[in-house]
């Protein structure tokens, strides 16, 4: 489960889980901070002489600027970010903590990293149901892109879109009398969630980094 997994159903690409990484870590910082170690500790014990203070000043305004390059370039791209903050992950290690990797079809928007949502299933509810005719199965792993939930078919270790009774007759359709018990809403309510549809609104920080971090901004500054 390391590797990129295929959905193809328009929306989603490919997928791969992730686990974040430790802040002390993580590809951006664990090396630098060696580096910001060795220079203080050079400088300090008198390690660098006074000719020597030329090369010395370059090597560390050249070990800032690859960090603060390291922290833009990960900003810019999804596929730096996972591999300097997280590991790769599968559905048996996988947590409240994890994530999904994300690669959005052609056309269908960009790629991002998205968060693993776990198990809600209260433990009094079989994970195996029926509403009505229709059988369904809670899933243990499911994420949401592009407003979508993909649930996670255990067995296979795969995702797929959550399932809606849009294949039935239409006899079954007319014969329907809606939920006839509390229980069949409380249950279609886990299953699909509540009908609506949220779409969140940036703060003004997150607006200010986006454009701050723009590379036509970057460069024309």
């Amino acid at each position: 489960m390391g590797l990129s997994l295929e959905i193809n159903d328009g929306i989603v690409s490919t997928f791969r889980l992730l686990t974040p990484r430790s802040l002390l870590l993580r590809l951006n910082v664990v090396p630098f901070l060696v580096c910001y170690v060795g220079l203080l500790y050079a400088y300090f014990f008198h390690i660098v002489t006074d000719d020597d203070m030329k090369v010395y000043g370059i090597c560390a305004v050249g070990v800032v600027v690859l960090h603060l390059v390291s922290f833009v370039v990960s900003a810019w791209s999804i596929d730096v970010e996972s591999v300097f903050n997280f590991s790769s992950s599968t559905l048996e290690s996988s947590s409240s903590k994890s994530h999904v990797l994300v690669k959005a079809a052609p056309n269908s928007g960009k790629d991002r990293i998205v968060n693993l949502l776990g198990d809600s299933l209260p433990s009094k509810v079989d994970r195996n149901f029926s509403i009505g005719k229709m059988k369904l199965t809670f899933p243990k792993y499911r994420f949401e892109f592009q407003k979508v939930m993909y649930h996670c078919d255990h067995l296979s270790g795969t995702f797929s879109k959550r399932l809606y009774p849009i294949y039935n007759s239409l006899k079954e359709y007319i014969g329907q009398k809606g939920y006839q018990t509390q229980e069949s809403i409380d249950l279609s309510r886990l299953y699909y969630g509540l009908n609506e549809f949220d779409i969140p609104l940036p703060s003004f920080w997150e607006l200010y980094m986006e454009h701050l971090l723009a590379p036509f901004f970057m460069f024309q500054v």
